[in-house]
């Protein structure tokens, strides 16, 4: 008989973190060689982190979702991609994706890091966290704009409602 399988640590679930646990802190140095993006800048807004490789096609998808749940929100809400993967955080190759997908919201390099803090476990991911820093969803693979749009719509709800 096989031993049982070890139980997650509290806050974590397979391929990402629970709902209601603490989102892990990052700083990035952006993309376009602006300085650094935080998740402590995002205090306050909900925030839409995309974990992502511009060498995986199904990321194309996730940055027009990206795309789609900023231009839907605006200011409601802060959304960073985060370049994920070996070869995929040269500062070049996320600029050129980015630019090719006609994304416009900031991008980070080099979120191997971050997404292990995240437990990700595949690519895509997004994690929807509520202003209070607080997990309010975590989504692996494919996801459309609509999808993101109603998980933005319940994290931007007072809480209780």
């Amino acid at each position: 008989m096989a031993a049982p399988a070890p139980a997650a640590a509290p806050g974590v679930a397979p391929g990402g973190l629970s709902k209601g646990a603490d989102a892990p802190g990052f700083t990035l140095a952006k993309a376009d060689g602006s300085g650094n993006v935080s998740l402590g800048q995002f205090k306050g807004k909900v925030a839409v982190v995309g974990f992502w490789g511009p060498i995986f096609d199904s990321s194309k998808q996730l940055a027009g979702a990206l795309q789609g749940v900023q231009q839907q929100f605006g200011d409601k809400i802060a959304v960073v991609g985060i370049a994920c993967r070996q070869g995929a955080d040269s500062a070049d190759t996320v600029r050129t994706f980015l630019s090719t997908q006609k994304a416009t919201f900031p991008a980070a390099l080099a979120g191997d890091a971050a997404a292990a803090q995240y437990n990700v476990r595949g690519f895509p991911s997004v994690c929807i966290i509520t202003p209070d820093g607080k997990v309010a969803a975590f989504v692996e693979g494919a996801v459309s704009a609509e999808m993101l749009a109603g998980l933005v719509e319940s994290a931007l709800k007072p809480a209780g409602n």
